[in-house]
């Protein structure tokens, strides 16, 4: 590469970290422009991995201009080229932009379809990981070898001095023999010359052994954080398929086995059984989608890529807009939803978060409520926190099952009172929420009579 690509390179370089800091100071357009000009001089000069990243940055410029077709074409052609080149990072990287495209374009088949690719991806990285540990392994070995090698150099260079020393003595007994003085005395210089150069070569290997020691021991423990680190993300891909695989797919059994009874036998049936149907699958449809949306929320979690934008808002509002989410799945049980919460109350928290546990609270309570039941929603404003509690009469939790209640660990959960089966993930998202608000969930139940789950927000401080 000569000088001029060099300084061209870092030109493109420099255009995209520009288009990067306009994108983050919300200046789209101009981040879009500066990423395009950095397009350019990478493709000119076919730097491919820098072409992949610019394509991938232009696609986040599109889904913030809320393009989101513009955004999908950069993103596949991010993808193409990173399947290339082979680029697994970069392969990686484009994958999760698909990912977020999709799901803000609801487009929930290729949603699945990206996750499970992404998935995929991580096992190829996480078996190149592994065949880093088998190098280590010979690293290892290759040092065993060396610090051997190195005792037998130590062994030898004793050898040579008592050799040397040998040959000191005879050479002095030799002078003292013939009365050749000044013989003796050049062979004193000349012994302790050999000797000098020799202890000064042995030290010199040490310090190269020490080094190198060092350096595989730095090797080791480098390979050992990332086993842990490959050993996290295979957790959470097995959580995602353990709930993709065995929850995901009871709502939508439940609409393809009720469709198909229909369409065989559709002139069989009368009008209200027919509305029957419907609100079977209305109700398959909320509760996929509820699931769905507690998949997504978890898995940003997991990545660290869900924003947490917390502000004033009223409480009454942000409760009565998500019962209208599951008020039919009430009616159908007969059960009473109440409301006290005083309509000038507000409370400081992130909008979307606090939808979602107020969502999950109410279901949750609405699950174990057994039909003509009541849950009630309550808040009230103290000293310096707000306090929300969803009471309802259901049957209550067992004390063994309180203990983990939040934890969304296997086995925790257990069915509603019409055998409704659940994942836990919707109380553990809950409690990550609300540790992330830096407030407090925790419930109080008695079995028979009910169960209340309290959540208490710090108020905004100045």
């Amino acid at each position: 590469m000569n000088i001029t690509d060099k300084d061209e390179r870092g030109v493109a370089a420099s255009k995209s970290n520009i288009g990067n800091i306009y994108r983050n100071i919300g200046e789209f357009r101009k981040g879009l422009n500066n990423h395009h000009e950095a397009l350019e001089i990478a493709q000119k000069h076919n730097d491919k991995l820098g072409t992949i990243s610019i394509l991938i940055q232009i696609s986040k410029d599109y889904i913030q201009l809320n393009k989101l077709d513009s955004a999908l074409i950069y993103a596949q052609k991010s993808l193409a080229l990173a399947r290339d080149t082979e680029l697994k990072g970069e392969e990686k990287n484009a994958i999760e932009v698909m990912i977020k495209i999709h799901e803000q374009t609801g487009n929930y088949v290729q949603l699945v379809k990206h996750y499970k690719l992404l998935n995929t991806l991580k096992d190829s990285i996480y078996k190149i990981e592994k065949a880093n540990v088998l190098s280590r392994a010979q690293v290892l070995h290759e040092l065993e070898q060396q610090t051997k090698e190195n005792e037998f150099l130590v062994k030898e260079q004793q050898i040579n001095s008592q050799r040397i020393r040998m040959h000191y003595y005879l050479l002095v007994l030799a002078g003292v023999l013939i009365a050749i003085t000044i013989g003796f005395a050049v062979f004193i210089v000349f012994a302790t010359t050999k000797v000098k150069q020799a202890n000064k070569t042995l030290i010199q290997k040490n310090k190269e052994i020490y080094s190198q020691n060092e350096t595989i021991l730095n090797k080791a423990k480098a390979l050992d954080e990332k086993n842990d680190e490959l050993e996290s993300i295979n957790q959470i891909k097995d959580k995602l398929i353990s709930v993709i695989a065995h929850d995901l797919k009871n709502p939508f059994n439940s609409i393809s086995g009720y469709s198909e009874v229909i369409i065989s036998e559709f002139n069989s049936y009368s009008e209200s059984e027919l509305l029957s149907f419907l609100r079977i699958f209305h109700d398959s449809a909320i509760k996929g989608n509820m699931l769905l949306d507690n998949l997504l929320q978890w898995s940003r979690l997991q990545t660290k890529t869900l924003q947490f934008a917390p502000e004033e808002q009223s409480l009454y509002k942000l409760v009565v807009d998500e019962l209208l989410f599951v008020q039919h799945i009430a009616n159908e049980k007969g059960i009473t939803i109440r409301t006290n919460i005083d309509k000038n109350l507000s409370v400081f928290a992130d909008a979307n978060m606090l939808k979602t546990v107020i969502r999950n609270l109410v279901s949750n309570s609405i699950k174990f409520t057994h039909n003509k039941g009541t849950v009630n929603i309550s808040g009230r404003a103290n000293s310096n926190t707000t306090l929300i509690e969803v009471c309802d009469s259901g049957v209550g939790i067992e004390q063994k099952v309180m203990d983990k209640l939040f934890s969304g660990q296997s086995g925790v959960t257990t069915p509603g009172v019409r055998g409704e089966e659940g994942t836990g993930l919707g109380l553990m998202i809950c409690k990550d929420f609300i540790d992330m608000h830096k407030g407090k969930i925790w419930a109080e139940s008695q079995l028979g009579k009910g169960t209340s789950i309290f959540v208490e927000l710090p108020n905004k401080t100045e």
